[in-house]
């Protein structure tokens, strides 16, 4: 199911989680644009380093204070869910 996913065409990230409060994020065109099931507004809109991310992979991101790699390896990936907006979504 891989398909080529990559953070700058967009996928959706799962880590493995070890009682934090964010479990999944969304990454397009190199940035977090959503993260779940909490902490969106801590996690979006940092720059992900990775040009690739692979199944037990850290994800870096980008910080004032420099790179920053996540304790939390990815466990899953997949394409993100396009939202139904109405009727002719967009």
């Amino acid at each position: 199911m891989d398909k080529q996913l990559n953070p700058i065409d967009g996928m959706t990230v799962v880590l493995e989680d070890r009682g934090q409060d964010f479990l999944e994020f969304d990454i397009k065109d190199g940035r977090v644009i959503a993260a779940r099931p909490f902490q969106d507004e801590v996690w979006s809109g940092q720059e992900v380093l990775n040009t690739s991310i692979k199944i037990g992979e850290c994800i870096t991101l980008k910080a004032d204070f420099g790179a920053r790699t996540l304790l939390y390896p990815v466990v899953a990936k997949r394409p993100i869910e396009k939202v139904a907006i109405g009727p002719v979504d967009v």
